[in-house]
C-alpha cells in the first residue's frame, strides 16, 4: 500500500483503516512537498495581471521558496490540530499514523486544484474539489476512526483551515513588508497634490 493507492482510495469514498495509512513517511513528505511547489508556480504569484503589466510579482525561485514551507508549516498547524481534535473525550487513542492518513487524504483533491490553478483555470472551477476535500477529509477519519463522526471530524478540519488561513495571511503580509524592505518590491508613489484617491 502506498500513499497514491491510499489516496485515490480516499478521493472515492472508500472506508480505509489505520493499517491502509501505514507506508513510508517520505512518502507523505514527497507529497506534500510537491503541493508545496504546485502552489509555488501558481501564475498570480510570479506573473503580473493582464490589467497591470507593470505590477511587481515575484521571481519564481522567491514564490517556490515561500510556498513550500507555507505548505509545510500550514499542514503541520493542521496535524497539530486534528491531533488534539480527535482526542478530545476519548473519541480517539492515538494509534495509527495519523500524519499519513491526511497527507493521503489531502493530497488527490489538492493536486488536481493545484494543477488547475496552474494551467490558469478559473478558481470557480477549482473551489468544488477544494469543498469536496473536507468530504474526503473527513470520511477518512471517520472510516478509521469510528468514534469520530463525519461531522465532528469535517468541523475539526474547519477549525484548522482557519488556522492555516491566518497563518498564510500572516506570511503573505510579513512576505509583502520583507519584499518593501528589500526593495523587491517598490513602495506605492503618494498621490500628487490635491488628487483624490
Amino acid at each position: 500500500m502506498d500513499i497514491i493507492t491510499a489516496s485515490i482510495s480516499a478521493f472515492m469514498l472508500r472506508e480505509q483503516p489505520f493499517s491502509r495509512f501505514g507506508f513510508p513517511r517520505w512518502q507523505s513528505a514527497a507529497a506534500i512537498t510537491t503541493l508545496g511547489v504546485l502552489t509555488g508556480l501558481d501564475p498570480s504569484l510570479s506573473t503580473p495581471p493582464p490589467e497591470m503589466p507593470d505590477a511587481p510579482v515575484m521571481p519564481l525561485w522567491m514564490a517556490l521558496g515561500f510556498a513550500v514551507p507555507l505548505i509545510w508549516v500550514c499542514f503541520l498547524i493542521g496535524l497539530f490540530f486534528m491531533r488534539y481534535w480527535l482526542r478530545r473525550d476519548g473519541r480517539w487513542d492515538g494509534r495509527g499514523d495519523l500524519f499519513n492518513l491526511l497527507a493521503a487524504a489531502w493530497f488527490l483533491p489538492s493536486l488536481l486544484s493545484s494543477v488547475m490553478t496552474v494551467f490558469g483555470i478559473p478558481m470557480v472551477f477549482a473551489m468544488p474539489l477544494w469543498i469536496f476535500s473536507f468530504w474526503v477529509l473527513g470520511h477518512a477519519l471517520n472510516a478509521a476512526i469510528p468514534r469520530v463522526s463525519l461531522g465532528y471530524g469535517i468541523g475539526g478540519l474547519l477549525i484548522s483551515s482557519l488556522l492555516m488561513l491566518l497563518v498564510i495571511i500572516v506570511a503573505s503580509v510579513a512576505l509583502g513588508l520583507l519584499l518593501v524592505v528589500l526593495g523587491v518590491v517598490p513602495l506605492p508613489e503618494a498621490a500628487p497634490a490635491g488628487v483624490t484617491m
